[in-house]
Order: structure tokens, then C-alpha cells, then sequence
């Protein structure tokens, strides 16, 4: 008879009323029932660092001492499929046992080819007790040993840049370098560098390699050191023999010719050339969206202009004191250079790449502003009479100022802006300033040339009717019909009134129509379009800084941002502008939209490969299963039926925090990856919340399911069931790492930054926890977000492996021996806890498991069932079972993945 459901043991004496468990096996991969030996190191290793061409010596360490066991180890090349080495394990000319070390005699390894190494179990064995240890290859069970051969480095370092670059404009400053493609040293010659003055037709210097003082490496950079600045407006050459640097493989650098690096320093800065074009000091304070204060500075004049020896300097409203930051570099003509002052402990959003650092706090309503042509502090409150004062800037109460008055008092969201792009310099900071939303510009900022034609600013946003969250934001869907691009023009000059406007439209957005072109704001007036082409001519309009001028560019169909896949959706609207009777000038900043590829769910984001430059729209409800604690860096992550994804979100672009459980549409963000883990990265705040307190309900999953494929479930809320903590000593804490277990597999467990089970004491009985799967620094780990995530796990008043493995086996897995007699826990916890020890009966041999039992019992039958995590069994079929020999039961284990374990029962009749 074959009852159809085995019951479990009632108590761990193994009691079972009228069913009496008869013998059991643990089974796993194959192997016999003592646990083998594990390895340590591989080397080459498995999918890690690449072995360099030529002859070849694999290596294997493992954590106990081995002994030699029998059969070939193969070494295959994939790209052929060739067997390209065999190794006899008993034959000491092909490998060597010593201690824990298996050393294998050398093979040509080709450069370029990926290895793979094939071993049957027990090739060696355990040296105390025999067992054997896992084979390696694909069979269930087997050991992974997969590796990569690069070609031996041949190649020598190349340049990737010169400073100061060839051309015009260079600093002035005495050190020259050389970046290389990889990390390079010196090499002890022979070799000369020579840097020759081409103005004054001389050699200016030369250096070999004894010179270690003046020319030295640090990565992949070689510096060398002219002892004192270069002339200005000067034009030099610099030559080298090869050899200079090696990498790392010895390979000689190539030599640099005469012509390949030539360049022309800038002029002197002589006052009044540059000024202060921004102050900024709330940078990091309540409220403000900036990190960190900081100063600008603005070229007037038509030369490339050398900062060295320069500095900004700084002093409160009515202070003495200056704090000095010293510049470098050059500004071109028309052009900015940013100068990042302290970073406060607010702000999301960090400064565009800055020309200078300093570590001035600066207050952010009152105080002073130099630029000096001495690195060399002033003294007093006031330095208007010092020779090396170039330009000064006093905000708010200040006591010293140009002209007739301070520039504005300032605030956490306001900076003093000098007008007209920074060009305006009447030497009056009252005249000269205003107030607004800081905007720093740096060098890489396109240069403003002053005057009337080409002055405004311009803005495109999307003005389609209908685009819901998407209107008024710079995102457009990629190849969607009926769009609308609307241009914003105001002025930037008080002086100028703008009367002609000139637009060209990229010509991917299709044919364009008069009739789908409109005028409005206050300085369309009687204005008109005209159009020629892609360019747009709006005329009679009267734009000025008080009169706007709008304009909707309608029946556009967007660019297809997916068919090119170097395309990252960005596309520019040249506007030029023009006074009357002027040249239309582009102005100094075109504006742009951002074409966003529209994805349908989240699977199909996670299959995007990176890098990838897009941005993508998320058109369909995604829900936030969890928010990071103290919005760290505005982290959500997101998921939706058929994957999930985190939100990184540090300049808090999303414009929101949004909570658990908030269902969200039209996301728009790129995708990059940090430390194995996907992010998606908002640009703009489109996301919708279209639905609330949404339930997820998690995917059961077990912890083999996860280590098998992490990338799977990566950012999704799941659930794990009777899992125990390997180590359930201590407490939680924040970001503290620990590891669970479910029968015989393993998988990392992570705490969120201040969840509410921080300080808990880490449980020891079975859970059921549900978590985000998440990756960090390229470990996988389950997350709970909550104490409520983490739960016992119901038994049923029937005691589970989990329990047996706390209260005996100090929580160790059912392969190991937690008392030493031989016998795996999971068969102790199947027969009852035995404190004299046993030996099991059944054998297992070839994977075929053989019980004995009574012919003479015509009262009994059995029953065989399997179980991968010692909690659920499932029966084996009668006619799965061979029962012809009537003094034995015999099972065949079927080929798969193990562990798992088998256990039978004899099930009696009743007595009368």
C-alpha cells in the first residue's frame, strides 16, 4: 500500500505510531554520503582574471589535505571544441599532489581562447577518510572551471593626450605631460626629451634619463618639470626619442616627432580683461538644489588669457581677512571658468565640472569677492587701491564694492549675475548685478561673444497637447507623430530689442509646414513666420527682457532615437537673433530636447546592453516596492510583472520622493550600471502617480533559484521559505551582511540602511522572508524591507529541518556532521537524534540506492520519497520503483541537479 502523503517524524525521537521509517540516504551529485573536500583557489581562476599566452600551469589548492585518486583531467578549447591537454592524475609527470595543492605540468595555452578544464569526481581525495572530492564540468554536482587566455602585450604604450594640447591658447604653467592608454614607468634609457623655443629659436631644455627629478610617471601619466613658466604668447615644440616610458610588459613607448607637439601659450591677464561674472555662497544650505558655493569669471577680451600665478579671494561683508584660491589654465575669448568654493551639507545637484577647487565657505547673503593677479592674500577691508586687485564684487551689506553700490543681498537660491552673459562691466557692482537662480558656467561652457544681435536666452520644451506629465518638460517620445516643440525666447540685454528670429529645425523631424506655426507671449504682437526649408524666419516681434516671445512648431514627427544605436536622443534648435537692421547671431546657448525610446515594460529595459547613451520612457504603470531610508540618493526601486529595476536618482531629478506602493507612468531616465546592479537614472520630472497603496505580491523563490540566476530576480521583491541564518548570534545593524541557508544552498542577506529591524536580534529558527533581490558591489543579496518581511516559518506542530538543525546541529546545513559519527545531519534528522551514532544501511552506488527489507512482513508496504530541502516530499511512483528482488526495495536516482534527499518508509496494517 502506498499512502499518499509520507508523514514527517512527530519529535526527534523518530516515533511514528504505525508508520516506522525504515532507512534513509542523502544523496548529492552522486557522491557518497560524507561531505567532500571544497576547492579554494583555482588558478588560472574560473571567470576571472585572464592567463597570459604561452606555456601554461593550472593549479588547484582545496581546504583539506588530498590525496591522489584516479581518471584524466581534459583541458578543452571551446572556440574549437578540441581537447587540447590530458592529464593522467595518477601519472607524476602530468600533475603532483602536495598537501592541499594539486600542480599540473604545463600545456601551450593559445592567446584569445577560453579553457575549459573537465575532471570525473574523486580524481583526487580527501587525505583523512578518502572522500572524494567534486568533479568539474557540467555535470550536476561538478565544479565550474572556466578561464580566458589573452595574447602576450606586444604592444607599446600609446598617447592619448598632450597638455598643453597642440595649437594656441596654453597655460603658461611649468609642467608639460604625456597620457598614456595604460599605467607606464620610466625605463633607464638611453632616451632625451627636448622642449625647444620655436619664437626665439633656441633649445629651451633637455632632459635623459638621469633626470628623475624633473620627469617621473604616476599611472599613465608622465609629467616633466620645467623648473619656471613658459613665456606668454610663445610658441614651443617638444620632441622625444622612444623609449621613454615602458608598460608593464616592458613595451617601449614610440618616439614623438618634430611638429606632432607644438602649441602657443596664451597672453598675460592684465586687469580689467576678465571679471567676475557670478557669486554664489548658498551653495549645500536649506533649500538650495546646488552642493556647493562658487565664483565665475568671464573673459571680455578677444585673447586666449593665462590664469597661472592668478587668484579669487574671499571676505565676510565687513572682514579683514581674505581666503585665497589659486587659478590656473587659461579662459578663452568670451568664455567662463568655474571656480568651486565648499560644498555644504544640503543641494542635490553637484556643480558642472569646475577650472579651479577651493574650500572657501562663503556666506550666502553678505560679503566680498576678489580677483587678484597675486596668489599673495590682501590685508584691510577694503583692496580697492591694491595694484594686483583686477576685479571686485561686495553683495549685500558689504563695505567695499565698485561704484556706487553693492550688488544685491543674496540668499540659499539666489546669486549676484552679472548682466549680459557676464559681458556688462560699467565698474559699478549695484549697476553691473542682479539677483536670480545661480547658473554656473565653466570652460566648457560655448563662449558669449557682447552685443545686441545674439543676445537672449532660449528654452524648447515640449508642447504637444495631450503629452500629459511629458508637457513642458525638454522629452519627447522617439518617432511619435504630431508633436509640438515649443521655443522660449527672452532677452538678455537691456539694451537690445530683439526684432528678427531665426530657427533651424533638424531635418529628422520631418517636413515642415507655415500653417503649423504659432506665435504667442507678449512680444508676438503683429509678428509673422516664414519658413525656408528647416529655417524658420519669425519677424516684426519685439523680444526684449520683460516681453517673451513663444514658438510652437506643430505636426512634427520626432527622430527614431532606437534605429541608430550611438544615437542619445539629443537634438538642437539653433536660434539666432537680431536687432533692427542687424545680422542674425546664434545665441550663446542653443536649446535642445531629448528624444526618449518608449519601452512597454520593464523586461525590455533590463534587456537593453550597456553602455547604451538613450534615455527611455517607461509608458506603462510600474509600482514602488520600496523607498531607501532617508531618501539616499532618492532610491526607489520599481518593478512591474515582469521585472524590476532600481531608481539612483541623486540630483533628484524624478522632482519627488515618491512612497510605497505608488503606481507610476511616464518615467524618463537612462540606464547605467554600478557594482553589477542595473539603475535607471531619471532626467526630468515626468513620472505620473496614477494609482496608490499598491500590494506586490512577491515571487516564491528558493534560495537555489536565486544564486542560479541572481540577474533574474535582480531588484524585484520575492520571497524565500524556510531559510535559517547560517550565524544567528548578534543583531542586526545597518548594512551588516549575513548568510542564509535553505538545505544545502546558500545566499547572501543584506540589511537597508535604518530599517526598522536594525538592533533586532537576528532570529534562529526557519523564516520565510520576503526582500528585494538587489547587487552590491557584485554580490547578490536578499534585502527585507521591513521587520514584517521577516517571518517563522509555520511547521504545522511538526518540527522541520530548520528547528532540528537549531536546537542540535548549531544551525549547520543537513551535509555536515555537526557530532562527528559518520553520519550527515539530514539523516539524523530523519531517523531522530541517535548521542551513541549509527551507520546507515542503504548504499549508494552509482547512483542507484538498494534497501533491504522483510519479505516475511506481508503486512508491510513502502514507500520512497524524494525532497530537495528535507520540509516538502514527493512520492515516487510504484512503477518508478523496482520491486522484483523480494528482500530489497531498489531506486534508481534520476539525473538531475543535487542535492537532494531520499527517505522510505514501511507503512503496516493496523492492529486487529
Amino acid at each position: 500500500m502506498y499512502p499518499s502523503q509520507f508523514p514527517q517524524p512527530s519529535g526527534y525521537t523518530g516515533a511514528l505510531l504505525s508508520f516506522v521509517l525504515k532507512t534513509v540516504a542523502l544523496l548529492m551529485a552522486g557522491t557518497l554520503l560524507s561531505t567532500a573536500q571544497t576547492v579554494q583557489t583555482l588558478s588560472p581562476e574560473s571567470n576571472g582574471t585572464p592567463a597570459a599566452a604561452g606555456d601554461l600551469s593550472m593549479q588547484i589548492t582545496y581546504d583539506v589535505d588530498v590525496v591522489v585518486g584516479s581518471g584524466n583531467v581534459t583541458v578543452t578549447d571551446l572556440g574549437s571544441n578540441d581537447v587540447v591537454a590530458t592529464f593522467d592524475i595518477t601519472n607524476p609527470a602530468h600533475a603532483t599532489v602536495s598537501g592541499n595543492t594539486v600542480t599540473f605540468a604545463t600545456f601551450p595555452a593559445v592567446g584569445g581562447s577560453q579553457y575549459n578544464v573537465e575532471a570525473p569526481a574523486g580524481f583526487v581525495v580527501a587525505a583523512s577518510g578518502g572522500s572524494p572530492a567534486p568533479g568539474f564540468g557540467f555535470n550536476p554536482g561538478d565544479d565550474i572551471w572556466l578561464f580566458e587566455v589573452v595574447a602576450a602585450d606586444t604592444t607599446g604604450p600609446a598617447i592619448t593626450a598632450l597638455s598643453p594640447q597642440n595649437g594656441t591658447g596654453a597655460s603658461v604653467a611649468p609642467t608639460l605631460s604625456v597620457t598614456y592608454d595604460e599605467n607606464v614607468s620610466p625605463t633607464s634609457g638611453p632616451w632625451t626629451i627636448e622642449v625647444y623655443d620655436v619664437t626665439a629659436d633656441m633649445l629651451l631644455a633637455s632632459f635623459s634619463e638621469t633626470d628623475t627629478a624633473s620627469v617621473s610617471t604616476l599611472g599613465s601619466q608622465l609629467s616633466i618639470s620645467l623648473g619656471a613658466d613658459l613665456a606668454f604668447n610663445n610658441e614651443y615644440r617638444v620632441t622625444a626619442s622612444a623609449g621613454v616610458v615602458m608598460d608593464a610588459a616592458g613595451n617601449f613607448s614610440a618616439e614623438i616627432a618634430s611638429g606632432d607637439w607644438q602649441f602657443t601659450t596664451g597672453g598675460a591677464f592684465s586687469s580689467g580683461q576678465v571679471v567676475i561674472s557670478q557669486v554664489y555662497g548658498g551653495g549645500g544650505n536649506s533649500g538650495a538644489t546646488l552642493t556647493n558655493d562658487f565664483v565665475e569669471l568671464y573673459n571680455l577680451s578677444d585673447s586666449v588669457i593665462s590664469l597661472e600665478g592668478w587668484s579669487v579671494q574671499y571676505a565676510s561683508s565687513a572682514g579683514v581677512t581674505w581666503s585665497v584660491t589659486e587659478l590656473s589654465g587659461v579662459i578663452q575669448p568670451g568664455g567662463y571658468y568655474l571656480v568651486e568654493q565648499k560644498a555644504g551639507t544640503g543641494g542635490t545637484q553637484a556643480l558642472p565640472t569646475p577650472d579651479a577647487i577651493g574650500t572657501i565657505a562663503m556666506a550666502s547673503t553678505n560679503g566680498k569677492v576678489a580677483l587678484s593677479s597675486s596668489t599673495t592674500a590682501f590685508a584691510g577691508a577694503d583692496p580697492g587701491s591694491e595694484a594686483a586687485l583686477s576685479d571686485l564684487v561686495g553683495y549685500g551689506s558689504a563695505n567695499a564694492y565698485e561704484g556706487s553700490g553693492a550688488a544685491p543681498s543674496l540668499g540659499n537660491t539666489l546669486a549676484a549675475i552679472r548682466k549680459v552673459n557676464g559681458s556688462q562691466d560699467t565698474n559699478d557692482n549695484s549697476a553691473d548685478f542682479l539677483a536670480g537662480a545661480p547658473a554656473p558656467r565653466n570652460s566648457a561652457t560655448p563662449p558669449y561673444v557682447p552685443g545686441n544681435d545674439g543676445s537672449g536666452v532660449a528654452s524648447a520644451s515640449n508642447g504637444t497637447a495631450g503629452a500629459g506629465t511629458l508637457f513642458g518638460s525638454a522629452i519627447l517620445p522617439s518617432g511619435t507623430a504630431g508633436q509640438t516643440v515649443r521655443i522660449a525666447l527672452e532677452g538678455s540685454s537691456e539694451s537690445a530689442v530683439l526684432e528678427t528670429i531665426e530657427i533651424d529645425v533638424p531635418a529628422d523631424f520631418g517636413t515642415l509646414s507655415e500653417s503649423n506655426i504659432g506665435l504667442s507671449g507678449a512680444a508676438a504682437g503683429s509678428g509673422s513666420a516664414t519658413l525656408s526649408g528647416q529655417t524658420i524666419t519669425v519677424s516684426g516681434v519685439a523680444v526684449s527682457t520683460s516681453d517673451p516671445l513663444v514658438v510652437d512648431i506643430a505636426g512634427l514627427t520626432t527622430p527614431d532615437a532606437t534605429a541608430e544605436p550611438s544615437d542619445a536622443g539629443n537634438r538642437t534648435f539653433t536660434v539666432r537673433t537680431a536687432t533692427a537692421g542687424g545680422t542674425p547671431t546664434a545665441v550663446a546657448t542653443a536649446p535642445s530636447v531629448r528624444i526618449a525610446v518608449a519601452v512597454a515594460d520593464m523586461a525590455t529595459l533590463r534587456a537593453v546592453v550597456l553602455p547604451s547613451p538613450k534615455v527611455y520612457l517607461i509608458v506603462n504603470e510600474v509600482v514602488v516596492t520600496y523607498v531607501e531610508s532617508g531618501n539616499f540618493r532618492n532610491q526607489h526601486y520599481i518593478q512591474d510583472p515582469t521585472a524590476g529595476i532600481l531608481i539612483d536618482d541623486q540630483p533628484v531629478a524624478l522632482g519627488a520622493s515618491f512612497l510605497r506602493g505608488d503606481g507610476l507612468t511616464n518615467l524618463v531616465g537612462g540606464l547605467t550600471g554600478f557594482g553589477g546592479i542595473l539603475q535607471f537614472n531619471p532626467v526630468a520630472a515626468t513620472g505620473n502617480v496614477v494609482s496608490s497603496d499598491n500590494t506586490v505580491t512577491p515571487i516564491d523563490v528558493t534560495l537555489a533559484e536565486l544564486t542560479a540566476s541572481p540577474l533574474t530576480y535582480q531588484s524585484r521583491l520575492v520571497r524565500a521559505m524556510g531559510v535559517t541564518f547560517q550565524d544567528s548570534t548578534g543583531s542586526f545593524s545597518n548594512n551588516s551582511e549575513h548568510v542564509l541557508a535553505q538545505g544545502l544552498d546558500t545566499f547572501g542577506f543584506r540589511t537597508f540602511f535604518n530599517a526598522d529591524y536594525s538592533g533586532t536580534e537576528i532570529p534562529d529558527t526557519g523564516l520565510d522572508i520576503v526582500g528585494i533581490v538587489r547587487t552590491v558591489s557584485n554580490t547578490n543579496f536578499l534585502s527585507p524591507r521591513a521587520l514584517s518581511d521577516i517571518t517563522e516559518t509555520m511547521t504545522g506542530g511538526d518540527p522541520v529541518y530548520a528547528d532540528f538543525a537549531a536546537d542540535f546541529a548549531g544551525g549547520q546545513g543537513p551535509l555536515l556532521d555537526f557530532d562527528g559519527d559518520g553520519v550527515p545531519n539530514g539523516l539524523e534528522y530523519l531517523f531522530g537524534v541517535d548521542d551513541l551514532g549509527f551507520t546507515p544501511t542503504p548504499q549508494i552506488v552509482n547512483g542507484e540506492i538498494t534497501w533491504p527489507i522483510e519479505p516475511a512482513r506481508t503486512d508491510a508496504g513502502y514507500i520512497v520519497e524524494t525532497s530537495v530541502n528535507l520540509e516538502d516530499w514527493d512520492p515516487v511512483l510504484e512503477e518508478d520503483l523496482d520491486l522484483s528482488n523480494p528482500n530489497a526495495v531498489r531506486f534508481v536516482v534520476p539525473a538531475g541537479d543535487g542535492p537532494f534527499f531520499v527517505r522510505i518508509g514501511a507503512v503496516f496494517a493496523a492492529e486487529p
